[in-house]
């Protein structure tokens, strides 16, 4: 059968899978609870002959372009006692027949792999040409040509009257450059600067921008010319670059955050952050850099937001700080302070503070506002108020009953800015130790993002789904809700899952994950399971599971937990968020334990005991 009509009946079969998993799942029907190898399906091992080896290449494929020396190579060998070389040189089979490991690139221009699987006199060979990336043309000296990339700094860049903007251009060497603001000002000499080996000449410039509004900015053009043998040639670009400056220092331009949540940065390069704004949150702008502009409330602190997230006033506007009216609102939940601001119609820069060392105490900083006044000072969970008049951001200091669990903010029903924090819930029946929790788990990848790769074929995304499954199951026998946010081998946007996960306000969300390493990195290097999470309320919960897979699969090294900045974690605030990866997918010997039911099911068990653990903890 020819392989595109193999290929188109792997696929509607798979749609058809698609479509009954998830009408099984509406059901109330289990989901996927076996490996499901579909590289070794599709495209299948090759077979030189009916008794030959058969062998799949599953790294590299036949699309791959490598940027070093070495490339990581991996796939698998039907029967698995076959002799497999590459090159010439023996692989190691593991049990199973997977095989994976990392070889040098060597050639000219392209590098010849010869993978040799052997057995009983029968052989199986497969080919690959892995094209090799090639040192970039140098720029000619004629005729005047700009370097790829040629201009630098690019982006928007909207900065205090009267400082300077340094721009470089790269170009032919031996030519007049000139650059201009917009499309009629004057045409401005750049100095030469230097040859690069491979980029031509380096042409500088310290610009004095133009004033402009940071909704208006003005672009910047650029001109090389040159004369050899009496001919007279010139090139032109507009770069993506845009410039202006304040036009004084007594206008405001406002900006609205107009996504979800809009990361408050700490600096304008870099991913430290103060917390997260929501839609609406109105500020003022006074510089913009490269793809962030920079926030100034005056209450002791400077933040940035990345342009793609806000939508800024082309006019000048007045901002002025809150003065805010606090009132305890009734909890949604047992365990909640929740807190109105009478009159508030927009949302306002907020700040939460941990306590590292004490997660029973917390601090909300509102440097959105310029007065607090609390209606209810006698609540026991409010410990100080701050109240702004005399210097700083308003603030709340807070200290709960029992361990934080979650904060967040947003415009609430009646229309007035809100803010809650939420301590840790008490077991509801000692029988049934997470009844009356609703636990979200989050498998992962899908749809055409497939995730890691393991050396048998087996994809990311549906190792994911699989330990979904079986965490489901076992959260469910202690007494949990569980909601998936994916059942089948659908894809979900990050921002969407973040928005399907606070719209169900669970109690916990668990995204599952597998690891893996760099395509250059051998793949023995990495082993075993690590965990990541962002906010410090949700560090607890990362250390009780990553102690439990550890003890599960790798008793002798210690557990593994990092703080990361990972989209889905750091926008999920309400309760405790954590991803898990629990092996490195590339690992022979980590693949094989996701393609075993019995280690797949010891693994959710794990996290279940975890969770479980963790919640008997907080009343100890």
């Amino acid at each position: 059968m020819p392989a595109l009509i193999r290929f188109l009946i792997l696929v509607a079969a798979l749609t058809s899978l698609a479509a009954l998993t998830r009408a099984q799942m509406l059901a109330g029907q289990a989901m996927p609870t076996e490996a499901f190898e579909r590289l070794w399906l599709q495209p299948g091992p090759e077979q030189s002959d009916p008794g030959a080896p058969r062998l799949l290449i599953v790294m590299p494929g036949s699309r791959i372009a490598p940027q070093g020396i070495a490339l990581r190579y991996m796939g698998r060998v039907e029967p698995a006692d076959t002799n497999l070389t590459l090159n010439g040189q023996s692989v190691r089979v593991w049990p199973g027949g997977t095989f994976s490991g990392v070889a040098p690139l060597t050639g000219e221009h392209q590098a010849n792999w010869t993978f040799r699987a052997s057995r009983g006199g029968r052989v199986t060979t497969i080919e690959r040409t892995i094209p090799l990336a090639q040192p970039a043309a140098p720029t000619p000296d004629w005729p005047p040509s700009f370097a790829s990339a040629p201009v630098a700094p690019s982006g928007h860049f909207w900065l205090p009257p009267g400082e300077l903007l340094e721009i470089s251009l790269h170009a032919s060497p031996g030519l007049r450059a000139l650059a201009r603001v917009g499309e009629s000002g004057p045409w401005l000499e750049m100095e030469p600067a230097g040859l690069h080996p491979t980029r031509g000449a380096v042409y500088r410039l310290a610009l004095a921008p133009p004033p402009a509004s940071p909704a208006s900015l003005h672009p910047i053009h650029f001109r090389i010319e040159g004369e050899r043998d009496g001919q007279l040639l010139a090139q032109e670009l507009v770069a993506r670059l845009h410039v202006g400056a304040r036009p004084d220092g007594k206008q405001f331009f406002t900006a609205r955050v107009s996504t979800p949540l809009a990361s408050y940065l700490v600096d304008p390069t870099g991913w430290a952050r103060w917390g997260n704004l929501v839609e609406g949150t109105v500020a003022p702008i006074f510089e913009i850099r490269g793809d962030r502009a920079l926030v100034d409330l005056d209450r002791g602190e400077r933040g940035w937001l990345e342009l793609d997230a806000i939508q800024i006033n082309p006019d000048p506007a007045p901002f002025l700080l809150a003065e805010l009216d606090a009132r305890l609102l009734p909890p949604r939940r047992p365990v909640e302070l929740r807190l109105g601001f009478t009159g508030q119609r927009q949302a306002i820069a907020t700040r939460f503070e941990g306590d590292p060392q004490d997660l029973t105490r917390l601090n909300v900083v509102l440097p959105g506002a310029s007065h607090l006044r609390l209606d209810a000072p006698a609540a026991t969970t409010v410990e100080s108020i701050h109240d702004g008049v005399w210097g700083g951001a308003p603030a709340l200091g807070l200290t709960l009953g029992r361990p934080l669990w979650g904060f967040g903010m947003g415009m609430g029903e009646g229309g007035d800015f809100e803010l809650f924090v939420r301590e840790a819930p008490r077991p509801a029946d000692p029988a049934r130790p997470l009844a009356g929790l609703r636990i979200m788990l989050d498998a992962g990848h899908g749809g055409n993002d497939v995730g890691a790769l393991g050396p048998s074929g087996l994809t990311e995304a549906d190792a994911n789904l699989v330990q979904a499954a079986w965490l489901e199951r076992a959260l469910r026998e202690r007494g949990a809700e569980v909601l998936q946010l994916r059942y089948d081998h659908s894809a979900i946007d990050l921002d969407e899952r973040v928005r399907l996960a606070r719209a169900a306000d669970p109690d916990l969300f668990i995204s599952l994950h597998h690891n893996s390493v760099g395509s250059a990195t051998d793949p023995l290097s990495a082993s075993g399971p690590m965990m990541f999470y962002h906010h410090e309320h949700s560090r607890p919960l990362a250390e009780w599971i990553a102690a439990a897979l550890a003890a599960e699969l790798t008793p002798d090294a210690a557990p593994r937990v990092r703080s990361e900045n990972f989209r889905v974690n750091r926008n999920i605030s309400e309760c405790p968020s954590v991803l898990v990866e629990t092996a490195f997918m590339p690992h022979p010997g980590d693949e094989a334990w996701l393609r075993d039911t019995a280690t797949v099911r010891r693994t959710a068990e794990a996290i279940a005991r975890a969770v479980e653990g963790y919640i008997a903890s907080l009343d100890q």
